[in-house]
């Protein structure tokens, strides 16, 4: 279902949070406040790199704090036990990193037309 939209930056965080539908995970976000997510609906905006993340809502959970996050304030996300579930790569936190430049082999033989 994460695959019917194109994936933003987010992708691992929205995978993971769809797939643990109805369990408790504790997000950590990048100004140390915490949230517990039982449930996660998002969307991107158009031009956006990260999806938003809209919590508890889907079903509603008694208790359970609406709010809504960007993905990119999400630093890590752990199961109800403490265990790291997930963690944003360090090259996430600023621009992406370089590209890698395409290496071609010696057995890779380029013509042209003419």
């Amino acid at each position: 279902m994460v695959d019917l939209i194109l994936p933003g930056r987010g992708r691992p965080l929205v995978r993971l949070l769809a797939a643990r539908r109805g369990r408790a995970t504790t997000l950590r976000l990048a100004d140390g406040r915490e949230l517990t997510a039982y449930n996660c609906v998002w969307g991107r905006g158009w031009g956006a790199e990260w999806e938003h993340l809209t919590l508890n809502l889907s079903p509603r959970v008694p208790g359970a704090e609406v709010r809504t996050v960007s993905a990119d304030e999400v630093e890590e996300a752990r199961d109800a036990d403490g265990r790291l579930l997930h963690r944003r790569a360090a090259h996430e936190k600023g621009a992406r990193p370089a590209p890698r430049p395409l290496i071609f082999s010696p057995a890779c033989r380029l013509s042209r037309a003419g």
